[in-house]
């Protein structure tokens, strides 16, 4: 096939133009974040085949009459005939009828050729080719073949026509790599022999299948910048057929990201549907579209729908992303095909709750909330506060020590406050007072709206300050007269004496070891050891004790007690009370018989001393002592016999 300069001139623009397209459709524009984002939209753009002057009108010639004209004056059409002549004929020349417009072409011209038209191509895409043909005086054969110019073309169909027009048509998929594709029309045989007649052509076309671009968009004008929780965003999609052919049941697809939820009411669309369970939004569109199925778009046709979602958990926060789809039949091929978005990304502000809290113990008797003393009780309550940006709700109080707290409200808006109350009270013991104060803290807790976890705020302790520590320990003595008839009855010497001890713990701190120390009456053993702070314990001597003489001649037993404890709150401490115990003794002693005047006693008047445990009988060789002792006293006063008669009177 011999090629001529105006053809390759031809044929080398019709390529830089193609490349200058292709170059438009892969240009990366930055967007707003508004803008669609070209990261995963497939295809981007769409390149149709352009097969040009498919039905020969051009150059128009005379009315019933035919032409030889260069190749140069047929727009699109070359041919390998040697002297560049195309014959175009215009009907109702010689009564030929024409298929489509008034003129149509003979591909033997004044020879034997080859009618052929480069068109630019994408690889991988399959496009539909037609012709119609006719034989000029018979049955007239040509052959239809598609390929890479310069090279051997791919035979598609061999036409052998009579004198009726007949369509041909088929499919061809682009080899990859190739982006200049040539239709060729190969004259083989004429119906009489004749290289210069037959074969006959018209209504030639290349079409190119449905291609649908489909593109998303996100208006977040409603909304916060950054995006709120809580907030609405409203998408639009929007596809348009830029193939070379109508598309078929075509349907919009949207599956909604995690973290936002369809705005019922919506969608702008009465045929759309969704299913909570996918996620998916699905909307026919397009001429003839009903609620089961998709309508037809046309070339250059487009449909758009739009809808709106609330962005409402925290799910959203990773930043909404979505991507949508068209699903549509190209009428080119019969195959299903799926045109994909472009994704938009919404970055979503994550939102800031928080909470404070305050915590007061109320002292009760009011007049100690300064120095809470031992059994005083102490009632907590808390003030709530939202000090975050959202509301919250489920508003509560953690206290180990409150028991069932309430809370009114248990809702708060941002910047309200809700007080709350313990059940249980606190009552301050003696280690409190050791340390010195009672403190208590607690936390707030409360639920964020969307999804979010449950929020505390920091703790809030209360101190409430405690008196002092002040241990005590007190005793007395009572005694009890074993001897006697009356128990307390004053004893005289002999008689056998019992001591008794009341311990009281007088002070707010516990005590223990309790101890009682009497130098007189010897061991002492008590019915308690450990005395809380106004407890009280008896204790009593082992050991009787009998008065003796000495007793009775002084008058009084007496000595210091000591009760003693130790402090076991806060710093261990010895504390101690020392009584003065004084037990009166009855002082008459018996009376001493005086000498005759003889010098001699009666051994009957003689008087046994009982004190001290001595006694004496008859003349005694210290009776000389004796007298003196009695002449001494009767000084002061004669002896009585009251002693004797003391005794006597028992």
């Amino acid at each position: 096939m011999q090629h001529y300069p105006n053809s390759r001139a031809r044929r080398r623009a019709a390529a830089a133009a193609w490349a200058v397209t292709l170059g438009l459709a892969g240009v990366v524009v930055p967007t707003s974040p508004l803008s669609p984002a070209a990261a995963l939209q497939s295809p981007t753009a769409c390149a149709p085949v352009a097969l040009e002057n498919g039905s020969f009108e051009t150059p128009s010639i005379a009315a019933n009459s035919w032409s030889s004209v260069l190749e140069s004056a047929v727009p699109g059409w070359e041919t390998s005939a040697t002297d560049n002549r195309i014959e175009i004929w215009r009907s109702p020349f010689q009564g030929v009828p024409v298929p489509q417009g008034s003129q149509f072409a003979e591909i033997n011209a004044n020879q034997r050729a080859t009618m052929f038209q480069d068109i630019a191509t994408t690889p991988g895409e399959t496009i539909r080719w037609q012709v119609q043909h006719r034989g000029r005086t018979g049955v007239d054969v040509m052959e239809v073949r598609l390929g890479a110019p310069d090279t051997t073309l791919a035979l598609q169909t061999t036409a052998s026509t009579g004198l009726t027009w007949t369509t041909y048509s088929g499919l061809y998929t682009v080899p990859a790599g190739q982006t200049t594709t040539r239709l060729a029309f190969v004259s083989i045989s004429s119906a009489n022999g004749n290289a210069t007649f037959g074969n006959f052509i018209d209504d030639v076309s290349v079409t190119s299948s449905a291609c649908l671009v489909t593109t998303k968009s996100v208006d977040t004008s409603a909304a916060s910048d950054p995006v709120r929780l809580g907030e609405t965003l409203t998408y639009t999609i929007a596809t348009r057929n830029d193939g070379g052919a109508a598309a078929t049941g075509v349907v919009l697809s949207d599956v909604l990201p995690a973290g936002v939820t369809l705005v019922p009411g919506s969608l702008n669309s009465d045929l759309g549907t969704y299913d909570p369970a996918t996620r998916e939004l699905r909307v026919p569109v397009g001429a003839g579209a009903t609620e089961s199925s998709g309508g037809s778009l046309a070339v250059g046709a487009s449909a758009a729908v739009s809808f709106s979602v609330v962005v409402d958990d925290v799910a959203a926060l990773a930043g909404v992303e979505n991507t949508a789809t068209a699903q549509f039949t190209d009428t080119v091929t019969a195959t299903a095909m799926t045109s994909t978005s472009n994704t938009t990304e919404t970055a979503v502000a994550p939102d800031a709750p928080a909470l404070s809290i305050v915590t007061t113990g109320t002292v009760s008797p009011a007049e100690r909330q300064d120095a809470a003393a031992v059994g005083d009780t102490i009632t907590w309550s808390y003030l709530v506060t939202n000090t975050g940006d959202v509301t919250l709700t489920d508003v509560g109080v953690i206290d180990t020590e409150g028991g069932t707290i309430t809370c009114v409200p248990t809702t708060l808006a941002v910047d309200e406050t809700a007080t709350c109350t313990a059940t249980a009270v606190r009552t301050v013991d003696a280690a409190d007072l050791g340390a010195g104060s009672v403190a208590n803290g607690a936390v707030a807790r409360a639920t964020p709206p969307f999804g979010a976890a449950a929020v505390e705020s920091a703790e809030s302790i209360a101190t409430i300050s405690t008196a002092a520590l002040q241990p005590a320990i007190t005793v007395a003595v009572t005694h009890e007269n074993l001897s006697a008839t009356d128990p307390g009855g004053t004893p005289i010497a002999g008689d056998r004496i019992r001591a008794w001890f009341t311990v009281t713990n007088a002070g707010n701190a516990p005590l223990d070891n309790v101890t009682v120390d009497d130098p007189v009456f010897g061991t002492v053993t008590c019915d308690a050891i450990a005395l809380e702070p106004g407890a009280w314990t008896t204790c009593w001597a082992v050991d009787e004790y009998i008065v003796t003489d000495d007793d009775a001649l002084a008058g009084t037993i007496s000595r210091t007690v000591r009760a003693a404890g130790v402090s076991v709150v806060g710093v261990t401490d010895v504390v101690w009370d020392d009584e003065l115990a004084a037990l009166p003794v009855d002082s008459d002693l018996p009376t001493l018989p005086l000498p005759d005047d003889e010098g001699e006693g009666d051994a009957s008047d003689d008087a046994a001393l009982t004190g001290g445990g001595l006694a004496a009988t008859g003349p005694s060789p210290a009776l000389p002592l004796l007298l003196a002792l009695a002449l001494a006293l009767s000084v002061a006063g004669a002896l009585t016999l009251r002693s004797l008669r003391s005794r006597a009177a028992r």
